[in-house]
């Protein structure tokens, strides 16, 4: 496979976005963002005459040679106008290495991550336990904040509720799904909380994952064994805003 032609496109509005079309001899092709608003035309410019015509004929495969080709064959390096460019170049090669392989790109740079918030829950429920003095819990608790905040998502501090070994829920799970503006998820902060959660929800009459998702720490061999399977994950807080849902 060869990079038969590129061409660059400015549009919508007026001139205000950039859009580069790498296209192969085989017929696949790959698209990438040029965008730099108010230098746009110096972005066209430079793709034009400095690095579309080094690239006709090369394998559209070697992404990384490709980047560094770009990147150190120039003097001047860095800058807005040359990152953009070869950005828009990066991102086309990545388009279409993920058709020839049948994949999302996403898969090809290591799979789905903050899988949680992605899905579309902006209102995640977090049980926990009064353990203060626990790193786990405490390192979990904070994965679940930073996962708001690096979303751009408030904490609601109704949605943070409590489980006791002894006596269970300060306040029932179903009940809170029964709320004008109720959660779309709950995230438990081990499995034994987990277990009762899902027991909560069964008495309920609430479906997993129809009605509400579930995302539980502290795997365990027992877990596939549960009325609705569980895939738990142990990452510390620094990893904790990359969450799966059962």
């Amino acid at each position: 496979m060869k990079i038969e032609a590129i061409k660059v496109f400015v549009c919508s509005p007026g001139r205000n976005f950039v859009t580069v079309k790498v296209m192969t001899d085989t017929g696949v092709y790959g698209l990438g963002d040029a965008t730099v608003n108010g230098r746009e035309m110096a972005v066209v410019t430079y793709l034009e005459e400095h690095v579309i015509p080094c690239l006709i004929g090369r394998d559209p495969s070697n992404i990384e040679d490709i980047w560094q080709y770009l990147y150190k064959g120039v003097y001047w390096r860095k800058g807005p106008i040359n990152m953009a460019a070869i950005a828009a170049i990066d991102m086309a090669l990545w388009d279409i290495k993920g058709k020839v392989a049948g994949l999302p790109v996403y898969q090809l740079l290591g799979g789905k991550s903050r899988k949680g918030v992605t899905l579309g829950h902006k209102r995640i429920c977090f049980i926990t336990q009064h353990f203060d003095s626990v790193k786990s819990r405490n390192e979990r608790y904070q994965g679940y904040l930073e996962a708001h905040l690096k979303h751009g998502m408030s904490v609601d501090n109704q949605l943070i509720q409590y489980w006791h070994r002894e006596t269970g829920f300060e306040f029932s799970p179903t009940e809170l799904l029964s709320q004008l503006n109720p959660p779309s998820a709950f995230f438990t902060q081990h499995l034994a909380i987990t277990t009762a959660l899902l027991e909560n929800l069964e008495h309920g009459n609430i479906t997993i994952p129809n009605d509400v998702s579930v995302i539980s720490f502290d795997d365990i061999p027992m877990a596939k064994f549960f009325k609705v399977p569980i895939t738990a994950v142990s990452y510390t807080h620094l990893t904790l805003p990359t969450i799966y849902s059962v």
